[in-house]
């Protein structure tokens, strides 16, 4: 996936590369539901991101327990499996859960 950041001021786009397959953005920042390598092969395993927005490079990461996982992006799958709002992140699987950053 590539996540694409439009400077405001002088409107210079700046494209970085980024292992996700889900974006999500609140309280000012940008996080990612990212592929992890187990064994040689690529496997969503629950890690989200913060992505630096200077760089596009994760600048942390956790493990959160998030819904089911995408099998394909033809799927149906559209919606971001977590949601950042108040310093946490938020996920449904069996319930509500929250995870404080």
């Amino acid at each position: 996936m590539h996540l694409v950041r439009i400077d405001a001021a002088s409107f210079t786009i700046t494209a970085s590369r980024v292992p996700a397959i889900a974006v999500v953005a609140g309280d000012g920042q940008v996080w990612v539901q990212a592929f992890s390598s187990t064994n040689g092969q690529e496997d969503a395993r629950c890690v989200v991101g913060q992505v630096d927005p200077a760089t596009g490079r994760l600048s942390r990461t956790a493990y959160v327990t998030l819904g089911s996982l995408p099998g394909s992006s033809g799927d149906g799958y559209n919606n971001p499996p977590f949601a950042v709002a108040d310093g946490r992140i938020w996920s449904a699987s069996d319930g509500l859960q929250r995870t404080t950053l």
